[in-house]
């Protein structure tokens, strides 16, 4: 899969799950998707620096992206 689309299967499933619930935060990905919250957040880094998504500070908590 990462050589014909460019992503693996997990970075793929995320781009899905965020797409089909904005605003998550990594946490509840990482909930949702039972996967560890630190794989999550990683993985969504390395889509971020690809330009493949865009995340956001809260405005309330700067701890929460």
């Amino acid at each position: 899969m990462e050589a014909r689309l460019g992503v693996t299967s997990q970075q793929r499933m995320l781009i899905r799950c965020v797409g089909k619930y904005p605003g998550l935060t990594a946490g509840q990905l990482a909930s949702l998707l039972h996967l560890d919250a630190g794989t999550v957040s990683t993985a969504l880094g390395r889509l971020e620096a690809r330009g493949l998504l865009v995340r956001r500070r809260d405005a309330r908590d700067a701890r929460r992206v």
